[in-house]
This record gives C-alpha cells, structure tokens and sequence, in this order.
C-alpha cells in the first residue's frame, strides 16, 4: 500500500474513509438510541401499560438500565476505531516520505486497533439490537436474535472453495444462480 502507485493509495485512503463513514453512522445510531431509551424511561407512567407488554416503569428502567451501557460501549468502540483509522489515513500519506519516523509496522498496528474495536462494535450493535425488543416481549428477542445469528452466519462463513455460503453466481445470461 506504501510504495505502490498513486492509484493503490487513494484507494486505501478511500477504503478507510468508507470504513469511518459507517463507524460514525453507527457510533451515531448507538448515541441516538441511548437518548432515545432514557427519553422513553422517563415518559413511562405506572398508570399507562406499554404496547404489547405488561410491564410498569420499575421493569422498563431496569431493562433500559441493561440497554444504556451496552450502547455507549458500541458509541465508545466506534469512536476509538475512529480515531485509530482517522490516524492511519494520516499516516498513509506520511509513509511515502523518506525521513518518516513511523513504520509501516507501527501503521500496520494502528490499522488493525481500529478494526478491531470496528468489528467488536458491530457485533456488540448487532447483539444489543434484540435486547430494545426486550422492552416488548422475550419472543421478540428470541425472532430477533434467530435472524440475526442466521445473517452474521450467512455472512461470516466462507465455504474452502473461498465463496461465500450464500453467495449468488451469474451463469453469463444475465440470470443469478444461488450456490
């Protein structure tokens, strides 16, 4: 990526950027929905039932108390992958220099910091996706949970043939066969 052409690094560059466009939106949506919850914790009266439960506003603050911190932690790992991968952008371009006194190990790491804390943000996001339904009904949780477990799977396992297991192919007329 360092001593390639001009192409290969505004590539990198771009790709970077593309990952910290969706960690801010999700870093975001996990902010949003932290308010959201303590908005809705504090409007919850002992006198009105919620839809589809039966729980009182002692339940509903202790099931947000669960829910608040598991988003902020998504908003913190968000916003430290940010600041790793906003960091490794800036270091791209530095490299190229020959008095750098950074490494391409030193990049390297600070690369795979903010992809770590990515990854552990989006599955902490998708995991506490059906813990809001918990707000509801525990078969709620359970369907969310089902669908989620199945697409993570769907998209994290890959067959030894290195496709994808729900991969679709295109048989060359234009008509997509699934795998």
């Amino acid at each position: 990526m360092v001593k390639d052409n001009d192409k290969k690094t505004v590539m990198a560059v771009q790709s970077l950027r593309n990952i910290l466009m969706g960690s801010t939106m999700v870093a975001t949506s996990s902010f949003l929905i932290c308010c959201g919850l303590l908005a809705f914790t504090s409007t919850v009266s002992d006198k009105r039932r919620l839809v589809l439960s039966s729980m009182n506003r002692v339940e509903v603050t202790r099931k947000c108390a669960v829910l608040v911190p598991a988003f902020l932690t998504v908003f913190f790992c968000h916003v430290l992958s940010i600041t790793f991968l906003n960091q490794v952008t800036m270091v791209v371009n530095i490299l190229i220099q020959q008095e750098c006194k950074i490494t391409v190990e030193q990049a390297t790491l600070m690369l795979a910091k903010g992809m770590l804390m990515t990854t552990i943000g989006n599955r902490l996001f998708f995991a506490a996706m059906p813990l809001v339904l918990w707000l509801y009904s525990p078969v709620l949780v359970f369907a969310c949970s089902v669908l989620i477990v199945a697409a993570l799977f769907s998209v994290d396992i890959v067959r030894k043939d290195g496709r994808a297991r729900l991969a679709a192919v295109n048989d060359g007329n234009g008509e997509i066969i699934p795998t």
